[in-house]
């Protein structure tokens, strides 16, 4: 459970940076990324933001199952 947790946690501060838009840090390190070379960014933005929010939400959730799951051990 607890590799669940560092999963969605790394993930949600990748998606998180990726979707900074003041970021310059993508340009610096020379990351392509597929998801903002489609012709399309509007529809790829929003997909970024949805992403975003689902491993967010499922971090959080994740977070209070480990919680609830320790305090019931002691």
């Amino acid at each position: 459970m607890k590799v669940l947790w560092y999963i969605f946690s790394f993930s949600s501060i990748l998606c998180i940076l990726l979707n900074n838009p003041k970021s310059k840090q993508t340009s610096q390190f020379n990351i392509n990324i597929r998801i903002f070379q489609s012709k399309k960014k509007e529809i790829s933005i929003s997909i970024l933001e949805i992403v975003t929010w689902l491993t967010v939400c499922v971090f959080l959730f994740v977070t209070i199952l480990l919680t609830i799951y320790y305090f019931d051990i002691n």
